[in-house]
């Protein structure tokens, strides 16, 4: 998809805005918005979009969950007005995208606040788990940002 990352910005505006993040290229497929050390980070891929939520653990080391299946479990039908009916791969990331945003705005103002109390329900979540270190190229980009913070 092209301008994907332009694309990605806009629909989450509405959250960079309020919530103060900055948004910040990974690499051509991924854009992270960089809260108060942590991140949300956001990937295109052939397959749809996909929600990361990236931090430093006790350890100090770069973590991410791979929360977009938890954090749509309480998405609703109001996060998905407006969407239609996408049929081609980059309607259909659009859409993703679109839910995505409202949904995070709808029903988790507390994740995009910095509130980390929702990683324990998240470890006992069917399709939950344990952290997992981010690669070399997503923690070379997040590091610094999160130690300025």
């Amino acid at each position: 998809m092209s301008n994907y990352q332009e694309l990605t910005i806009s629909i989450f505006k509405e959250i960079i805005d309020k919530y103060g993040f900055e948004s910040v290229k990974i690499n051509e497929t991924s854009i992270a918005l960089v809260g108060n050390k942590f991140a949300i980070l956001i990937v295109i891929s052939r397959d749809g979009s996909t929600l990361k939520y990236v931090m430093e653990d006790e350890q100090g080391e770069i973590v991410e969950y791979k929360f977009d299946s938890f954090i749509s479990s309480k998405f609703d039908s109001n996060d998905r007005i407006g969407i239609g009916n996408p049929v081609t791969i980059n309607d259909i990331i659009i859409a993703e995208l679109r839910i995505s945003a409202k949904g995070l705005v709808n029903h988790w103002q507390n994740i995009l606040n910095g509130d980390k109390l929702w990683i324990s329900e998240y470890e006992n979540y069917e399709l939950g788990g344990k952290a997992e270190l981010v690669n070399s190229v997503i923690k070379a980009v997040l590091e610094p940002l999160f130690n300025k913070k």
